[in-house]
This record gives structure tokens, sequence and C-alpha cells, in this order.
């Protein structure tokens, strides 16, 4: 079951096809290799359009661990490591190519759809505030 418009929302998680994003000229973004389907979460929207960010469940130094802002999904979700994949890079665009490149997405049920709670939003924001400083 794919994303609703009515779950795009600031925090909300979703697992989007990056891929179908990156060659959607509607879409702009960072520079990104290979995505694949993906967890992101939403950042901001306005209704008609909104921006996103990618997540991984791989380690690096410089990526944010988001585990302690996870609010409650899946037992995969609760049982993964979350970072931010790149603070530097957002996906921003119509709100419905999100909904399309989320059309592979398993049904949340019977939990929640996976979120990032707001204090966990702000530490994004922060993060990627260190990276518009540098330039």
């Amino acid at each position: 079951m794919s994303l609703t418009k009515q779950e795009v929302s600031r925090g909300a998680v979703a697992i989007l096809d990056g891929d179908a994003l990156l060659k959607d000229p509607l879409i702009a973004n960072g520079d990104h290799g290979y995505v694949g389907m993906r967890p992101f979460v939403c950042l901001s929207t306005n209704g008609d359009e909104s921006v996103w960010m990618l997540l991984t469940t791989v380690h690096s130094e410089k990526r944010l661990l988001l585990d302690q802002w996870k609010v409650p999904g899946s037992e995969k979700w609760m049982s993964e490591p979350q970072y931010l994949n790149d603070a530097r890079k957002s996906f921003s665009g119509p709100t419905d190519s999100f909904i399309a490149s989320s059309k592979r997405e398993f049904p949340h049920y019977p939990h929640q759809r996976p979120s990032i709670s707001e204090e966990g939003m702000l530490a994004i924001e922060r993060e990627m505030a260190k990276y518009s400083r540098k330039r």
C-alpha cells in the first residue's frame, strides 16, 4: 500500500523508490548514485510540494544517528539503526511524485507508519545547517 497524501507530514518515514525520484524531472535532488527502495523522512510539506531526506542503516562517523527519535513502527524499523544518509542532499518537488515512488511499499499493519519525532527533525535541521555554513 503506497503512501497517501494524508500521511505526508513532517517526520513521516516512507519506503520510496529513490531511482524513480532521480529520474523524475520534477524532483530536485542532490548528486546521488543508485538509491533503490529505501526509507526517506519527510522534512517539510505544504501539501503540493515536499522535501525528503534519504535514510540509511549504514554507520559512518559523519552520519547523524536517529534511533533516539524514532517513533515506533514495525519491528524492523525499531530494531535496525537509522542514520541520516547525507545532510547536504535532499529531494524536493511535487508531493504526488513522492507518493508515486512509494507504490511498492509494504502496508503498515498492525503498526503505524514509522516516523521521527519533532526533536529528531530539529536535530536533522541542525545537521543540515552545519553543512550550509561551510559553503
